[in-house]
């Protein structure tokens, strides 16, 4: 069981003072964002990390101390020990594996139920599941699960909102975190000013226009990307490309039914210069995570091998791409080719 109580009394605490949100950008994310914020009383701002960095990087806590905050709710973003603003109240809301506990009020569904419900699912429960934000829950849900997995919001969804709408808002608003131009802010306008997906879908929202832009871009990004051929170290199989949008993850979605038994690790040497973004994905039903994480066991800085079941992956720089490759299996010559093949595409 899933006690919201602990982060329900911090909800009550501060919903009238200054609270910033800090979510991941992402359907799921940003969905969760706009519940917490169509509720909250006072003063609110929202702050997501700079493209290509996470919320560990440094300079982030400078744009946290800048927004003033009573009050932290983190959102989607992983979690670790410590605080993220120290000696400021936070709240974190997560469904993903964690190395520890963060400081301060922890909502987590990882590993608590069957079926751990999203961040976006999370935020919605714990406000006692407001009829006007049915939507956004499932959003997030099918979001990160799809619109068939077994949740009761997507259920009561599907009578209420047509699936292509829900399908058709989640690839606009993932579009936008993923173009070139990291559009998060429009992303998140459409969903806390809408009332549902339908005017997302059907173009009947200011920011439609950018967000059809970014999806375009997108769409066009992942084209080049799928003629990118993988390198092979049983069970590993790299996709190695470079691209200014952060698409590895569909690259990676994209291979895994075509690869069987293998996890696919989809390789992004474009995206933020010196570093590689990458995604691992997987049919085999093994725990992705735990995997990864069993290769390098001390790990590296920053984001690294963090997720959920069956999807993990994370930001390291090329040289330390370089050895997670050797720790897989794959020999000095294919590393050199696979740095060599991602500049070429």
């Amino acid at each position: 069981m899933i006690n919201y109580e602990p982060a329900q009394e911090f909800w009550h605490q501060y919903r009238e003072q200054r609270v910033l949100l800090v979510p991941y950008p992402d359907a799921d994310g940003l969905a969760g964002a706009a519940i917490l914020w169509r509720a909250l009383l006072g003063e609110k701002a929202i702050v997501c990390p700079p493209k290509g960095e996470t919320i560990e990087n440094p300079g982030f806590s400078e744009m946290l101390v800048a927004a003033r905050p009573d009050a932290l709710i983190v959102i989607d973003q992983g979690s670790r020990p410590g605080a993220l603003l120290p000696g400021v109240p936070t709240l974190t809301i997560d469904h993903h594996f964690t190395t520890g506990v963060p400081e301060g009020v922890y909502l987590t569904s990882y590993a608590a139920v069957e079926h751990a419900p999203s961040a976006a699912a999370l935020c919605y429960r714990m406000l006692g599941g407001p009829e006007q934000d049915l939507w956004l829950a499932a959003l997030g849900l099918a979001g990160d699960f799809g619109v068939k997995a077994p949740y009761d919001e997507l259920k009561l969804a599907g009578t209420r909102y047509s699936w292509m709408d829900l399908q058709d808002t989640i690839a606009l608003i993932n579009a936008a975190r993923r173009s070139s131009s990291y559009d998060w802010p429009t992303a998140f306008a459409a969903l806390s000013e809408s009332d549902g997906p339908r005017p997302i879908a059907h173009g009947e929202i200011p920011q439609i226009a950018q967000l059809k832009h970014d999806l375009e871009e997108v769409k066009h990004e992942v084209q080049k990307a799928r003629k990118a051929h993988p390198y092979f170290a049983d069970p590993w199989a790299v996709i190695p490309f470079s691209s200014p949008c952060l698409i590895h993850g569909l690259v990676a979605t994209g291979w895994i039914h075509r690869l069987g038994a293998h996890y696919v690790v989809a390789a992004n040497y474009g995206y933020r210069p010196g570093y590689v973004h990458f995604s691992v994905r997987s049919d085999t039903g093994v725990d992705l995570v735990i995997a990864v994480r069993e290769i390098i066991p001390q790990g590296f800085p920053g984001g690294w091998a963090r997720g959920r079941y069956g999807a993990t992956g994370g930001t390291v720089t090329q040289s330390e791409f370089s050895l997670l490759l050797t720790h897989m299996g794959f020999t000095p010559q294919q590393v050199m080719e696979i740095k060599h093949a991602a500049r070429s595409h």
